[in-house]
């Protein structure tokens, strides 16, 4: 039984041109959406002291590991 990439070679090409077109479109598009127009201009001083005096409340979670590595117990 023959299958889609025994009939079809240039399929099996497909999705890696696929992926290498979508990054080569991406590496063009995002440096053009990633400006930083917005933003007030701040030295590194200025940025260092607001980071210094931010009241960041505390974070909490929980978090649970399992390991199932197919031993019998």
């Amino acid at each position: 039984m023959s299958g889609v990439f025994d009939r079809h070679p240039w399929t099996r090409w497909t999705l890696p041109g696929a992926a290498v077109a979508g990054l080569v479109a991406g590496g063009l598009f995002l440096p053009s959406t990633a400006s930083a127009d917005g933003l007030p201009a701040r030295s590194a001083e200025q940025l260092l002291a607001d980071v210094q005096q931010a009241q960041v409340p505390g974070l909490t979670g929980h978090v649970t590991e399992t390991a199932d590595l197919g031993l019998p117990s």
